[in-house]
Formats: C-alpha cells, structure tokens, sequence
C-alpha cells in the first residue's frame, strides 16, 4: 500500500491518503477485476462485466465491447448485480471519491482517468436510453463518457450516479432517469 501526499501551496498543512491496488476474482463467472482502495474504500477499478438473467447490454451495442468496456445496466438491475461480498457506492461515497480526486490534481476529472494519481481508470462505456425528444434507444457518449450508479435512490424516477466526462474533462455526482443503462463499479462490503 503506497501513501500520497498533497501538498497545499502556501501552508504547511497537507492532506494524505492511502491507496492500494489489488485484484479479485468474480466465483460467478470467473472474471478477474482490478481493484483499488482509495482511504478505507476498496473499489473496482474496472467496469463489472457480469451478465445477469435481467437485461444488460454492451457499450455502442456491440458485443465485442463488454470485454472492454463492462455491461450497462438499468438501475433495479444494478443494485442486485455486483458479487457476494460486494455492493454498489452510496452517493456519499461517490462525493467522497469526488473530493479526494480534487485534491488530486486540478481537477477531480484528472485523477480519475486512466493514469490520474487515484487510479480508478475511467472507461468511457457510455449509456444506452432513450432522448428527451423521442422514444428511440440510443448509445450515447461511447468513449468519451463514463457513467456509474449508485445505490441512492433519487426522486421520482431518478437515482444518483457518479457521471466522468473526457470531453468536457468533470467528474460530477448527479441524479438521472434510472432506465437508463450505465456501468458499474462495486465497492467492497465492509
């Protein structure tokens, strides 16, 4: 487990966290994942890629993406997907992972992407739901945003998600329409 510091320019004050990277091994269909613990939190650093008897689909609608990138899931699927032993964040903790990342770096954006100093490794799965303006299902933000649920139920049909755009360069926590079908990254249960 590595420590990194943070210096705060102009005080002596700094503000440090632990981070450890690992592995597990999914007993349901054997697929490894990367971990990391960020503070007293150990996350998936990859998308889960588990195929549920509920519908989930592959980023951009193909199948050869899933291995990629992960599965996107409705919400009610989400929150019954991740392993044994493991569960969605919360939104606190998604806010939390939020401000760690800030101080980070710049912005939050940077030390959440492949290669930022908190190694959650964005994959940018996108989402599949429908438009504002129409009933059709789309793919939308292949590879240039990421989208994860939380288990916090929002209001009426909304839930709240962590939402990495490489676009726009933000990582902002949010409610959104919870049909529609975004990643997951399991915590580990406690």
């Amino acid at each position: 487990m590595k420590t990194i510091l943070f210096f705060i320019l102009g005080t002596i004050a700094f503000k440090s966290f632990s981070q450890g990277k690992g592995s597990f091994s999914d007993p349901r269909d054997k697929k490894t994942y990367k971990t990391v613990q960020i503070n007293n939190i150990v996350w998936m650093s990859e998308n889960l890629n588990f195929k549920p008897e509920g519908e989930s689909w592959c980023p951009g609608g193909k199948d050869d993406n899933c291995n990629k990138l992960g599965r996107l899931y409705k919400w009610e699927v989400a929150k019954k997907v991740c392993p044994s032993g493991w569960r969605l964040p919360t939104k606190e903790e998604f806010e939390g992972l939020v401000e760690t990342a800030k101080k980070g770096g710049a912005k939050a954006f940077n030390s959440l992407n492949t290669g930022g100093s908190l190694s959650f490794v964005s994959q940018y799965a996108g989402s599949r739901g429908d438009s504002a303006n129409t009933s059709t299902i789309k793919y939308w933000d292949f590879n240039t945003a990421a989208y994860f649920w939380s288990a916090t139920e929002g209001k009426n049909t909304y839930s709240w998600l962590l939402g990495i755009d490489s676009k726009k360069k933000f990582a902002i926590v949010y409610s959104d329409y919870r049909e529609d079908a975004i990643s997951v990254r399991c915590v580990k249960e406690k």
